[in-house]
């Protein structure tokens, strides 16, 4: 509730909802009221495999349904925890 106000979740949400439908994915696009995780917000969360995402733009968006839900494929760079990488 303390995020919904300021609006900055809505072309996120829209870029989702759009790249979900496009995709011809069977898959709700929610809201959620808060995660106490303002500071990694916009936050996405897949509940087919329990994947979280943080800092999620509208391009973020769009790549989480075409490499991610349709491929299978998570986007490590924004999965949250972070995905450690080896040098």
């Amino acid at each position: 509730t303390r995020s919904n106000p300021s609006g900055n979740w809505q072309p996120t949400f829209e870029a989702m909802e759009q790249a979900v439908k496009a995709a011809n994915l069977d898959i709700p696009v929610q809201t959620a009221g808060c995660l106490e995780v303002c500071k990694l917000g916009p936050v996405a969360f897949y509940s087919g495999d329990h994947t979280w995402y943080t800092r999620v733009t509208p391009t973020v968006a769009k790549q989480i349904v075409d490499t991610h839900l349709v491929k299978g494929q998570p986007l490590t760079e924004s999965v949250y925890p972070p995905v450690e990488t080896t040098p």
